[in-house]
C-alpha cells in the first residue's frame, strides 16, 4: 500500500482504535453459488496480440518489454522474461503490490523472474502492470466490483498469452502475488484452477472492501455494510479454498495492514494441504527467508521431471 496511506491509516487508527485492522472474514459470498461466482469472470477467448517494445539481456535471461491485448480489451503493459535456452519450460505470472507510484509497478518481481529464467528450471515469467486500484481508485459503489472483475479477466488473458507461447509447458504454470496482486492471485487461481498448477499468496487481505473502506473511501457509516456485502462475491477468502492444487501462503508478523488474525483466517480457509509461513518483517515482505521459501516452492512444484 502507498506509504502516504500508511501515515493516514496510522492517524485513523489512533483516533478510532481498531479501524485500520481488517475484520476477520465471514466466509460468505451472499446468495451466490460457486458456479455463479466463477461465471462473473466469463470472457470470450480471443487471439492475444503482442507488441514487443524492446528486449534487454540480464544475467542469462531476456527481458521483453511488451504490450498485449485481446480485441475489445485495454492494452496491458508487461515484462516477459524468458530463458536463453530452447525447449519446453514452466511459467509463472507475477502480480505486484500497491505502494508508492514508483514501487507499484510490474518491476517488483523482475529480479526474481530473471533469476528463475537463468536457473536450472528456466522459468518463463509474465509480469503485467495492474490497473485497479493502481491507476484509478475505488469510488464506493458497484463500479468497484466491475473493476475487480475487469482486472481479473485481464489476468486470465495473461494466462492465455502464456499458454500460447510455444516454449511454455501448459501444465506447469504458477501465479505469484503480493498485496492486491495476491488478492487477484487468489481469485485467478480458483477460477482457472485447471490452468494454474501452483500459487503463492503474499500478504493478501481477506476481503476487497476492508482496504477500500479504510484507506480510499469516506463512506457514511450506514453504507459500509451494504458496500461490504456487495463485494463478498469477489473476496479472496471466498476463493482461497477453491484451489485444490499447491499453495504457499506468506504473511508478515509486523504488518500494519494485515493483522495476524486475518492471516490466520486465510490459512484456515485454504485447503489443508496449503503451506503457511510467517516472517518477522513488515508488509513489504522483503526478507531473504521469504524469497528463498517462495523460489524453493516454485522449483518443487513447477519442475517438469
Amino acid at each position: 500500500m502507498r506509504r502516504v496511506l500508511s501515515v493516514l491509516a496510522l492517524v485513523i487508527a489512533l483516533v478510532v482504535p481498531g479501524l485500520a485492522a481488517a475484520r476477520p472474514a465471514s466466509h460468505t459470498s451472499g446468495t451466490m453459488s460457486w458456479s455463479e461466482m466463477r461465471h462473473q469472470f466469463d470472457y470470450q477467448r480471443e487471439r492475444i496480440r503482442v507488441v514487443n517494445n524492446g528486449v534487454t539481456m540480464e544475467g542469462g535471461a531476456a527481458v521483453h518489454d511488451i504490450t498485449y491485448r485481446a480485441p475489445g480489451q485495454d492494452p496491458v503493459s508487461a515484462y516477459l522474461v524468458t530463458p536463453l535456452v530452447g525447449g519446453k519450460h514452466p511459467a509463472a505470472m507475477f502480480l505486484h503490490w500497491l505502494d508508492t507510484p514508483e514501487e507499484s509497478t510490474r518491476a517488483e518481481f523482475l529480479g526474481e523472474a530473471e533469476s528463475l529464467a537463468a536457473g536450472k528450471n528456466h522459468v518463463i515469467s509474465l509480469l503485467p502492470q495492474l490497473t485497479f486500484p493502481f491507476a484509478y481508485f475505488p469510488v464506493g459503489d458497484v463500479r468497484d466490483k466491475d473493476s475487480i472483475i475487469k482486472q481479473t479477466i485481464q489476468l486470465r488473458r495473461g494466462l492465455d498469452l502464456l499458454e500460447s507461447l510455444p516454449h511454455v509447458a501448459k501444465s506447469h504454470i504458477a501465479v505469484v502475488g503480493h498485496d492486491y496482486g495476491a488478492m487477484y492471485a487468489s481469485l485467478l487461481s480458483a477460477i482457472d484452477r485447471c490452468r494454474v498448477h501452483s500459487t503463492v499468496i503474499m500478504a493478501a487481505d481477506a476481503t476487497m472492501s476492508n482496504w477500500f473502506v479504510t484507506f480510499f473511501l469516506d463512506l457514511p457509516p450506514d453504507q459500509v455494510d451494504p458496500y461490504t456485502q456487495m463485494l463478498t462475491s469477489v473476496d479472496p477468502i471466498n476463493y482461497i479454498g477453491r484451489d485444490p492444487r499447491r499453495l504457499l501462503l506468506q504473511y508478515a508478523t509486523d504488518d500494519f495492514f494485515i493483522p495476524i488474525s486475518v492471516a490466520e483466517s486465510m490459512r484456515d480457509a485454504a485447503p489443508s494441504s496449503a503451506i503457511y509461513r510467517t516472517y518477522d518483517i513488515d508488509h513489504s515482505m522483503r526478507t531473504p527467508a521469504a524469497l528463498t521459501d517462495r523460489d524453493r516452492f516454485l522449483m518443487r512444484t513447477l519442475r517438469l521431471h
